[in-house]
């Protein structure tokens, strides 16, 4: 007795311990003491079923009216050991699948184990049924379908590369393997008939399929000696979309575009009433928001399987304008994401699949008025400011003084608080102006919804990037004619040089860059530039420019004390550049 006690204690270690992968695989110190000197046979009949079910598929199993047993234990080598798992069908007192398993351990010269470690595979829930993976074969079993018939899939090729299954899943008539294998991972996506759709091995890896066996604890190690099942989540969103869970992470497998999106995450808290939980996962990789007509998916999950889902193009939204978004269920039955800073709201339709983008901007979230019209129907403001990592954000809206109805403007992203310096105003004709650091927007104010009636950065070059990577040509001063509607830019080019410091006006240091002055047409061609020598302040970005006849007077002034920091001009007919101060 003291004997067994011995062996259980060491069995018990060891399994919290082993690490369930082939050699070669980051594992856990799963080193045992020595025990007592044991036959081999005794270390199969200290296995039970308990030993290789967790309580989550245990109850799983209870549920759809399964029970398991083992049997047929054989001592395959010095090393390893060997069983059958028998599935029935409880209900119908039918056999479902036998599939074997494996135990191996180390077995050091006193007769003592050490490495016990266990592979059979995992449960996975599906539609209407249970997936039952093996390490090289998944089995689909759907107790109510008309034939009651069992869908299985070999997967020859990882039994030939020493591989093994991670997690199944199956949707719209379609299966997804993830697997690992000593030099790759991979997604592997079959039809009905298990033909093989797609085989995506690239930037798997970044869904950390081998990563996650060095990260399980030692609770997860006992509990799950081999399958992936509370680590990594998998389901169709729909036919073509295939979507990896993993930590608050996600990958979306494109069947149509062969590729694989490996950096979703969520957007906010996930919503659970009834077993019916709703979430909203974000693509948050500006390299790949454009080779994608998806950034922006919302599940309907029901008992943890997907049942719908609305996608959407959200390319032309700034992330931070809906990340961490409130979710809840509108009396119409859809779900509504709401950020309660920028006021963007989505409302998700997941019986249509439609949805419905718009700002829900409230007078209490009006900050600062920053402009009014001259008639005094229209104004702006600033709304929503807040820190952002190591951005300060701010938003503009537009109220109709008349209506009431207020409506979002801008936004607005800068490294820091000084730097918040989108100039935003109204022409004498009522038209609403907005400048950015590379763009000079001009607006109709009963129709700002349809965007921007006029843009200078698409004729004028502005914010490009040069050889070096450097964004050039900043805004610094625009004026508008009010007759003729041409333009005056008053610009700099950003660039490697444009960090040094070159002297030092009145305590305040300037770049190495100059301003430059360039003519423009009402369409934003350019007529004539201008090089100066007035050197750009570091320390703020306010310029005043004014006209009279052909000469163009320029003065920084600090944004904090108003102080004119230097002063010149510039004749815009003959060049002619002359520093006042």
């Amino acid at each position: 007795m003291k004997k067994f006690i011995y062996i259980m204690c060491a069995f018990i270690l060891a399994f919290s311990l082993a690490a369930c992968a082939p050699d070669g695989m980051p594992t856990e110190d799963d080193s045992l003491p020595a025990i007592d000197i044991v036959e081999r046979s005794e270390l199969l009949d200290m296995v039970t079923v308990d030993h290789l079910f967790s309580e989550k598929d245990k109850q799983l199993m209870a549920d759809m009216g399964i029970t398991v047993s083992m049997s047929r234990f054989e001592l395959d080598s010095d090393s390893t050991a060997g069983f059958l798992l028998e599935f029935v069908d409880r209900q119908n007192n039918k056999g479902i699948v036998s599939c074997s398993a494996e135990i191996d351990y180390t077995m050091l010269p006193d007769g003592s184990f050490e490495n016990i470690r266990f592979y059979w595979g995992g449960l996975t829930k599906a539609d209407k049924g249970l997936i039952i993976t093996t390490p090289h074969t998944f089995y689909v079993w759907q107790p109510d379908s008309a034939d009651n018939k069992l869908i299985s899939k070999k997967l020859e090729f990882l039994q030939e590369n020493n591989g093994y299954i991670v997690h199944t899943a199956y949707g719209f008539g379609r299966y997804a393997v993830m697997y690992t294998t000593a030099d790759q991972e991979g997604v592997v996506i079959y039809d009905a008939n298990g033909t093989e759709i797609v085989h995506i091995t690239d930037n798997v890896k970044d869904l950390h399929i081998r990563g996650l066996l060095s990260d399980r604890t030692e609770e997860m190690v006992a509990d799950m000696p081999f399958s992936f099942a509370d680590s990594f989540a998998g389901g169709f969103v729909n036919e073509n979309l295939y979507m990896i869970f993993h930590d608050g992470t996600a990958g979306v497998v494109d069947c149509e575009k062969q590729m694989l999106v490996t950096t979703l995450v969520k957007t906010g808290y996930d919503l659970t009433a009834d077993n019916t939980t709703y979430e909203c996962w974000l693509e948050n990789n500006i390299d790949t928001k454009h080779q994608i007509d998806y950034d922006y998916i919302a599940l309907k999950k029901e008992n943890g399987i997907i049942t719908s889902s609305v996608i959407m193009d959200t390319k032309d939204v700034y992330p931070t304008k809906y990340m961490g978004n409130r979710l809840y269920v509108d009396d119409n039955g859809n779900l509504v994401s709401y950020n309660e800073l920028s006021g963007l709201q989505f409302t998700m339709n997941f019986d249509s699949g439609n949805s419905e983008t718009e700002y829900v901007i409230t007078q209490q979230m009006l900050g600062e008025k920053l402009a009014q019209s001259k008639d005094g129907r229209y104004s702006i403001y600033e709304y929503g400011r807040h820190s952002n990592k190591n951005y300060w954000v701010s938003y503009r809206a537009i109220k109709d003084n008349k209506t009431g109805q207020i409506k979002f403007l801008s936004d607005y992203y800068a490294k820091n608080y000084t730097d918040i310096s989108l100039e935003t105003g109204f022409f004498s004709n009522g038209e609403i102006y907005l400048m950015y650091n590379f763009d000079f927007e001009i607006y109709n104010p009963e129709n700002v919804d349809n965007g921007p009636v006029f843009s200078l950065g698409q004729k004028f070059p502005l914010g490009i990037e040069g050889e070096n990577g450097y964004k050039k040509n900043t805004l610094w001063a625009v004026r508008r004619d009010p007759v003729d509607k041409t333009f005056i830019v008053v610009h700099d080019h950003l660039g490697s040089d444009r960090w040094y410091s070159e002297e030092s006006l009145y305590g305040s240091e300037c770049f190495k860059d100059t301003y430059d002055v360039a003519l423009l047409d009402k369409e934003g061609n350019i007529i004539k530039t201008f090089a100066t020598q007035m050197s750009v302040p570091v320390n703020t970005n306010v310029l005043n420019i004014s006209l009279s006849g052909d000469i163009l007077t320029m003065e920084n002034v600090d944004r904090e004390t108003g102080k004119t920091i230097q002063k010149a001009t510039l004749n815009i007919k003959t060049g002619k550049y002359k520093k006042v101060l």
